[in-house]
């Protein structure tokens, strides 16, 4: 009986294969045989199809890690993704969140020449805010008339927080908080999220501003300063009040500078110091105690670089000093038969010259007339 065997190829080329029957033929049984072919073209229509499973995405929360995103393909070849829209960023199948909200994310496998590009799957899921926590440490106690003290607290998210008085003898503004009388002072910390993070738990402390009594005068000792000479090194200023709180300095005029308790002098000059004591809850401010002083013009020594003989008709040589303020120095002939321009002095006969240096001071350096002395001798 005559038969006829059709095979179909799913790319195209050259094909070989063999079939085998069984037959009643003791001879020839089974009966081999050998079919070949080739296939020119794959048409599109021939591909398979395949199939994306991707499961659906669990909510998440802002601040979650990082997670991989699964899916297969019927296929077997690898799917991709892409995010269509939301807070997240996707790297090497990893996806980042990277804020709350709504996350849209598309699985695809573009198929091949055996397989049909797959239906694209698309999987939404939200990325809930995160939580935070304050951390408000407890106040400490106060005093009526105590001075205003900053408020701080911390978020777990970093935003800032914002403090309000919920009772008591006190303001707020900008984290500072003054005092306005005696009591109970309850403060409250609150952080109201954003798109990010939802609003945290409010915190509060509170504190008691125990009632000053009446406050007592106190008085500054500052003793007289003795004048100065500018140069001297650096010295401490001292005073007392006799609440035994600290007193503060300040200068007022003059060429000095004060750190702490500790005075410099920057020049001569008259130097005015100011002693503060600002008081507290029992003790009122101290009346201020100036205290004036002078700082005289610091001396200096001229010296001049000796000089050696000289021949006349040698040629004109420069001569030079130091003064120990650093100060330019002046040169004059006093006498003998030379000549000086500045620095340059020129042999105009034979004899003794002797030269003169000195420096006219400053604003802080006294002057220094000619009182080093050098000689020496031209001959012919």
């Amino acid at each position: 009986m005559p038969f006829r065997v059709q095979l179909t190829a799913i790319r195209a080329g050259s094909y070989t294969g063999s079939l085998s029957f069984a037959t009643n033929d003791p001879d020839k049984n089974p009966y081999n045989f050998t079919i070949s072919g080739q296939v020119d073209a794959n048409p599109l229509a021939e591909r398979i199809t395949q199939r994306i499973s991707f499961e659906a995405l669990p909510s998440k929360t802002y601040g979650d890690t990082p997670f991989a995103l699964l899916a297969t393909s019927t296929s077997g070849l690898p799917v991709s993704f892409s995010v269509l829209s939301g807070p997240a960023i996707l790297e090497d199948n990893t996806l980042t969140l990277v804020g709350a909200g709504s996350v849209t994310i598309k699985a695809f496998q573009p198929g091949n020449d055996v397989y049909k590009a797959a239906t694209d799957v698309v999987r939404t899921f939200v990325v809930n805010k995160a939580t935070q926590a304050i951390t408000f440490e407890p106040l400490p106690d106060k005093m009526e008339g105590d001075a205003p003290f900053s408020l701080s607290a911390k978020a777990s998210s970093a935003l800032p927080v914002t403090f309000s008085i919920v009772s008591g003898p006190a303001t707020v503004a900008e984290n500072n908080l003054t005092l306005s009388g005696s009591g109970i002072v309850r403060v409250k910390a609150t952080q109201g999220g954003d798109a990010n993070y939802e609003p945290a738990l409010e915190v509060f402390q509170f504190f008691t501003v125990t009632a000053a009594t009446v406050k007592s005068n106190q008085r500054i000792t500052f003793a007289v300063i003795e004048n100065k000479t500018y140069g001297d090194a650096s010295f401490a200023l001292t005073a007392t009040a006799s609440s035994g709180l600290p007193v503060t300095f300040s200068v007022t005029s003059g060429p000095a500078i004060v750190s702490g308790n500790t005075l410099l002098l920057t020049g001569a000059g008259t130097v005015t110091i100011e002693a503060t004591q600002w008081g507290n809850a029992l003790y009122h401010a101290a009346a201020t105690v100036k205290r004036t002083f002078t700082v005289h013009q610091a001396p200096q020594v001229v010296s001049l670089a000796a000089l050696t003989d000289k021949t006349m008709g040698e040629a004109p040589f420069r001569v030079s000093g130091l003064a120990s303020s650093g100060l330019p120095l002046s040169f004059t002939v006093v006498s003998g038969p030379a000549t000086l321009e500045n620095d340059l002095l020129t042999l105009t006969g034979t004899g003794t010259v002797t030269i003169g240096a000195s420096q006219a001071g400053n604003a802080d350096y006294l002057d220094r007339p000619n009182r080093n002395r050098q000689f020496l001798r031209g001959s012919g």
